[in-house]
């Protein structure tokens, strides 16, 4: 038994010191295989794609791709010298439209991550920071290589500079560091700004100046104005301010807080030199921490244009809390930012409230210089969530404020975008305005263009070929059930475009003549009726450059072969639409903006107001007796009977007398019809009068009905020949 249990114990114990080395023995085998097999697949793409054998090509690539190769190890293989026109070749294969495109876009998507992977390697950088120290040659392909890490090289190159047991090293990384070039700048900015360290501090001061980049500027000048900073500081910046200037041709002696406004705004406005590179699929935010140095947050890098404009617009309020552009540039920036979908990042930390909140409580001066650069910029989201903060909080001189010669809200009413339109028609609409102001006539115009919205969806094509315009338009009326309008030219039917509700699709041949594709798109960038309406251009494959030219980057326009399936537009058009954040006119929002609409012109009519010429849209009201959405009618019904209109009365008078209209709606409508004979007297016809006094004087008639009858008919106030007759008739009965 003691035997046994010695041979079980001896056994346990050779499992606990072998078996992991066997399983690690394992792991390297495997992944030897791994290794070789990576290999194998890309001499095997690589050799069939070049002699043109593609299906082979093809089966290879798929075999490299899924079997999850190592990123890092697809890199070497493309950047070796054995395969010097690989990558090259996939470039051609991934930009070609044969049948290796998509597998050679996926390899080039594992190349380009190993590329991203091995630029992070904190291994590798701490690697070449101290080949910087070595030979000639050496120190050279440290650089080489640091500068491809970019800036994930400089926190661990500001570490090495922050070690006293590495102070030999500190020329070599000094001189190196201006070679990492403008990408070093964001990290480089946060470590001098934040750190404690006087010499840290002057050798970044000195290594900005020596990259040359302008973002370094706003920390530079903020150092020379800082009395409370060491002279010895303020000098090398002063010097570094002088270089980037002359370097930059920019003007010297601007203060860091107009500096840093100038910074976020090129952010705001996507400046190319600022962007993330393409290749990356995160950028980084930097930060300092005492005692781990630079740290980073990763975030997308779509977002980093926003993030960015925010932070240097708090730097530029940190520095002059007047600058009232920067407020708005920062809820711009915001406001951009939620539209597109991101979610807030770690670092605005928990709690963070969203840019409503922030909007709401900047007030109406902020809000219209946030709407007027939204104007500017075509930028729909922005523009919207300006004017619904401005419902919320402006007031009757706050929402028609004057800014720079211009009223950011009334344009809004004439922006070609119809939700921005109706947003800004109902804000000024609840303020009830008490002054006249320019293109007051639009509002009620626009109120009543809401009121009408159902929903139903209308598209318009233009093609010369009459059979292939035919085909598309029969086949997208099953998708937009209000209506397809088609012509050879948009000239011939501009006229009828314009009458209709809306335009959720427009399709244009690239050979229209009279005028030609070119002409059409800038006529319908003028037409607030289609200015923001997706739009495919139909054209065949060889006219597919010179479309792109004409074309030239409008992001409502999509190009597409002209062998494109009618049935596949609908798609095309819902993918512009959330591509340009934009919301397609649903049923659903078309019954909100229509009701809001009817309140609000009921509303005004209700409380007569002086200022918007209400009679203008008297017919949308009368349309809207008819309505079938109740509420919608009810809203015209009140609205009418408060307007001094004559073809108002009488439309209500008519829906009272039609004995097709339901008894509840008959009683409403007398009641209304009542208020307006006493506001306004009598502006009936003879036949409607005296089919009021029948009921009046019909013993048979409903009591609820013919007592509301004989209110009306009093309310008009006529002389008295009727009203003897009336006591006369009840007389002999």
């Amino acid at each position: 038994m003691a035997d046994t249990f010695k041979r079980l114990f001896v056994l346990l114990l050779a499992s606990f010191i072998f078996l992991p080395g066997i399983a690690a023995a394992q792991d390297t085998q495997q992944s030897q295989e791994k290794s070789e097999l990576t290999q194998k697949y890309w001499a095997d793409f690589m050799h069939y794609s070049l002699i043109g054998n593609f299906d082979l090509a093809k089966h290879n690539a798929q075999l490299l791709v899924n079997s999850d190769p190592d990123p890092v190890q697809v890199l070497d293989l493309a950047e070796n010298s054995r395969y010097a026109d690989a990558y090259r070749s996939l470039s051609l294969l991934q930009s070609n439209t044969n049948q290796l495109k998509d597998e050679a876009a996926a390899i080039v998507a594992i190349v380009e991550k190993g590329r991203y992977q091995r630029r992070q390697d904190t291994q590798r950088i701490t690697d070449e920071i101290k080949r910087l120290s070595s030979t000639t040659r050496g120190n050279m392909l440290a650089v080489a290589r640091l500068k491809d890490s970019g800036e994930w090289a400089i926190p661990l190159m500001v570490e090495a500079l922050r070690d006293p047991d590495r102070r030999q090293e500190l020329e070599v990384i000094k001189r190196a560091l201006p070679q990492i070039g403008r990408v070093a700048v964001n990290p480089l900015t946060v470590a001098m700004h934040y750190c404690d360290d006087l010499n840290l501090k002057l050798i970044i001061a000195e290594v900005l100046g020596e990259i040359g980049y302008h973002a370094a500027l706003p920390y530079l000048q903020e150092i020379v104005e800082n009395d409370g900073n060491a002279p010895e500081l303020i000098e090398v910046a002063m010097k570094s301010v002088k270089k980037i200037t002359s370097m930059n041709s920019l003007p010297e002696g601007v203060s860091s807080a107009l500096l840093y406004e100038k910074l976020a705004n090129d952010y705001y406005n996507e400046t190319e030199s600022l962007r993330v590179p393409q290749d990356q699929d995160i950028a980084n935010v930097w930060f300092w921490d005492n005692r781990q140095g630079l740290v980073k947050e990763e975030v997308i890098r779509e977002s980093f244009d926003e993030l960015m404009a925010m932070r240097y617009s708090e730097h530029a309020l940190r520095r002059d809390s007047d600058l009232s552009g920067s407020v708005a540039l920062w809820l711009s920036a915001f406001f951009r930012f939620e539209t597109q979908g991101y979610s807030q990042p770690a670092y605005f930390g928990e709690g963070h409230a969203d840019a409503d909140t922030y909007a709401l409580t900047a007030g109406p001066e902020y809000l219209h210089r946030v709407l007027l650069r939204a104007l500017n910029d075509s930028n729909r989201p922005v523009a919207l969530m300006a004017i619904k903060a401005m419902q919320r909080n402006a007031g009757q001189a706050s929402l028609l404020y004057d800014l720079m010669g211009r009223k950011p809200l009334v344009d809004a009413l004439s922006y070609p975008d119809r939700q921005i339109r109706f947003t800004a028609a109902l804000a000024i609409a609840q303020i009830l305005p008490a002054e006249p102001f320019e293109s007051a006539d639009l509002v009620v115009k626009i109120l009543g263009e809401a009121m009408r919205q159902k929903g139903q969806q209308y598209a318009v094509v233009i093609d010369p070929d009459h059979e292939a315009r035919n085909t598309t338009m029969t086949a997208l009326r099953e998708t937009y059930a209000g209506g397809v309008l088609g012509s050879d030219s948009l000239a011939n039917i501009i006229t009828n475009v314009k009458e209709l509700p809306s335009v959720d699709l427009l399709v244009i041949s690239n050979k229209v003549a009279g005028p030609d594709l070119a002409a059409t798109l800038e006529m319908t960038s003028k037409l607030y009726r289609v200015a923001f309406c997706p739009t495919i251009v139909l054209a065949d494959s060889e006219n597919m450059p010179s479309t792109k030219d004409i074309v030239k980057g409008n992001s409502f326009v999509s190009i597409q072969l002209r062998t494109l399936a009618p049935v596949d537009m609908p798609e095309v058009a819902s993918d512009i639409l959330k591509a340009n954040f934009a919301r397609e006119f649903s049923a659903d929002l078309a019954d909100e903006y229509a009701l809001a609409a009817a309140k609000e012109l009921e509303t005004l009519c209700v409380t007569s107001n002086k200022v918007l010429p209400l009679l203008d849209e008297q017919n949308a009201l009368i349309d809207a007796l008819s309505e079938t959405r109740s509420e919608i009618q009810l809203a015209a019904i009140n609205a009418l009977g408060s307007l001094n209109s004559t073809q108002g009365q009488r439309a209500l008078a008519a829906m009272a007398l039609n004995e097709a209209t339901s008894y509840d709606l008959r009683l409403l409508t007398l009641e209304r019809l009542a208020f307006s004979a006493r506001q306004f007297g009598n502006l009936l016809t003879t036949e409607q009068v005296n089919a009021l006094f029948t009921i009046a004087d019909d013993f048979k008639a409903d009591p609820a009905l013919r007592n509301l009858a004989c209110q009306v008919y009093g309310s008009l106030n006529l002389p008295s020949a009727k009203v003897s007759g009336l006591i006369l008739n009840q007389s002999r009965n």
